[in-house]
């Protein structure tokens, strides 16, 4: 009972920070609240540690040489500051994980949980890392295409190290406190790298991306920056980036639920 009361005033210490250094917006705020709140809950300070680490860490990777970024067009929207849609992009698919984990009590769903994190983390790290890497980026899909930082589906050979990196790190933090079976380390490198290409792939190949008739920039809004309209030039409109990030985190913890037999 002492922890979780640890953990919840941990996650609303969180919380205040990240609303008064613009990590977050309000109902970003809200929704903070309600997925940490709820993976304390479900679980424990241990579950927890996983899904606090992805988040400092992409709050301050976000931050990370923001105005470069605006030059590149590649930056966060809001000063970075990530909204509800974001937040549940990337916490839904852990809570629900965690509820199957408590309701069916299988560890495997906890293996799920951490590979959804691990995807999410690679991949929010990957991006935000990865657009300040000297040359363009290139189409994973068509390697020889070069397209501008920031549009998803674009790999550098530094996102892609990051790619690797953070799960790893994220896997090894975890293992300190023993919250999945053997080997967390490769469990998360690998799942949350996979998961890192998945989310590529998607936004590659059918992610809605848009040209402002204006600028004559390709953007990921419908409504570009300069507050033009843009038309659709590849895609699905529905199809935005925190869906994909939403589709990304559901298929890792699935594959990470069916890889799981080889760590417990």
């Amino acid at each position: 009972m002492y922890t979780k009361i640890i953990g919840l005033s941990i996650v609303i210490a969180l919380g205040l920070i990240s609303l008064r250094k613009s990590w977050v917006d309000f109902l970003g705020l809200i929704s903070g609240l309600i997925v940490g709140g709820s993976i304390v809950i479900l679980g424990d300070l241990r579950a927890f540690l996983p899904m606090m680490i992805f988040y400092l860490s992409g709050s301050l990777a976000t931050k990370l040489k923001y105005k470069r970024k605006m030059q590149k067009e590649a930056a966060q929207p809001k000063g970075g500051a990530r909204g509800w849609q974001n937040v549940w992009a990337n916490g839904l698919m852990p809570v629900l994980f965690l509820v199957l984990w408590k309701v069916l009590g299988s560890e495997r769903w906890l293996f799920a949980y951490l590979a959804s994190v691990s995807a999410s983390i690679a991949d929010t790290l990957s991006n935000e890392i990865g657009v300040l890497n000297p040359s363009p980026p290139r189409l994973i899909t068509k390697p020889w295409v070069k397209v501008d930082a920031g549009i998803s589906g674009g790999v550098s050979p530094l996102g892609l190290l990051v790619a690797l990196i953070a799960p790893f790190v994220l896997g090894a933090l975890t293992g300190v406190v023993s919250l999945v079976g053997s080997n967390p380390v490769l469990f998360s490198t690998i799942t949350g790298f996979f998961g890192s290409m998945v989310d590529s792939i998607i936004g590659a190949e059918w992610q809605a991306l848009y040209l402002c008739p204006k600028c004559s920039k390709i953007t990921e809004s419908s409504v570009h920056k300069c507050g033009t309209r843009a038309e659709l030039i590849k895609g699905y409109r529905w199809l935005s980036n925190d869906l994909v990030n939403l589709i990304m985190s559901a298929v890792s913890g699935l594959v990470g639920y069916l890889v799981s037999i080889r760590f417990i």
